[in-house]
């Protein structure tokens, strides 16, 4: 919802076999944590902006069990799925290794999520409000794969003991 601001995950978008033909097909969360309403940042909401007025062109005309105007689109108008993400990334990284600019390593599109969960963490988030953005049940899973550590963010945790007021 660009005019609230909100991004809304209730569903998900799938593309296999179902009834003897591959085929995209809406389908609820794997848990009740999964539903949410999550508001855009400003940064969010000027990405969706610049992607509305960069690729006009690329316009959703899938309807999939209901659900419509999609924003993740092939050139076709068709929904994006992980596997395309995928397939994309590795191309994109094969391509700049190929030419040996910076060596990158494979990375996927779950890869954001753990970036995104990460970032969140390191800007000071509450635990329970990114077990929420992120779909979570509790916060264990979050702790465990997406907060990830380097000696940059311990040196900056350890600054705010010398910059405690006694």
């Amino acid at each position: 919802d660009m005019d609230k601001r909100m991004i809304t995950i209730d569903h998900t978008i799938l593309y296999r076999q179902r009834n003897g033909k591959a085929q995209f097909y809406a389908k609820s969360p794997k848990t009740e944590q999964g539903i949410r309403v999550i508001p855009m940042t400003d940064d969010v909401y000027a990405c969706f902006k610049k992607l509305e007025e960069a690729h006009p062109y690329c316009v959703s005309t899938e309807v999939v069990d209901g659900y419509t105007d999609f924003v993740f689109t092939s050139l076709k108008g068709k929904p994006l799925y992980p596997a395309n993400i995928n397939k994309f990334l590795y191309r994109t990284i094969e391509k700049m290794n190929e030419n040996k600019r910076v060596e990158m390593p494979k990375i996927s599109n779950h890869s954001f999520r753990h970036t995104g969960c990460t970032r969140m963490v390191e800007a000071g988030m509450d635990i329970n409000t990114i077990r929420y953005v992120m779909g979570h049940e509790n916060t264990k899973m979050i702790m465990k794969v997406y907060d990830h550590i380097n000696i940059e963010r311990v040196q900056k945790q350890m600054e705010k003991l010398s910059q405690k007021d006694d």
